[in-house]
């Protein structure tokens, strides 16, 4: 079973319930949710060239946005890789080199010190910076 599925079970069965809210703000309800997860995981497959079973790492900090890139991760077939943003930079780079992440998906705060690190490690990750809401 794709974990996705369960974002589809309650899009089609609550799609009008708040599924992301920021303090008292929605943000998404279900329905559009799984509309994004939807169009991001298609453009990781076809976009991104990225293969069932390649590496995507998160190296992001706590953002609405990390909820949809999970679970665009899990809807095209692909493996997760979430690393913990409170780690230094070489430690990410470190993570990054050695899991085999093909994309990292990474917060605007964090991306030039972790580029910086992976660099000088060889990482041949492919980067996309997110921004915060």
């Amino acid at each position: 079973m794709n974990i996705a599925a369960l974002l589809h079970t309650a899009a089609t069965t609550f799609g009008e319930r708040p599924a992301i809210a920021v303090g008292t703000g929605i943000l998404q309800d279900y329905a559009g949710l799984a509309s994004r997860v939807a169009r991001l995981a298609t453009g990781f497959r076809q976009k991104l060239g990225l293969a069932t079973g390649a590496r995507v790492a998160l190296a992001m900090s706590n953002c609405p946005a990390y909820l949809e890139a999970l679970f665009a991760i899990w809807h095209a077939g692909l493996v997760a890789v979430p690393i913990n943003a409170k780690l230094h930079a070489k430690e990410v780079a470190f993570i990054l080199a050695d899991c085999g992440a093909e994309l990292c998906l990474v917060s605007d705060d964090l991306a030039a010190p972790i580029a910086r690190e992976a660099e000088t490690l060889g990482c041949k990750t492919r980067w996309i910076c997110v921004g915060r809401p």
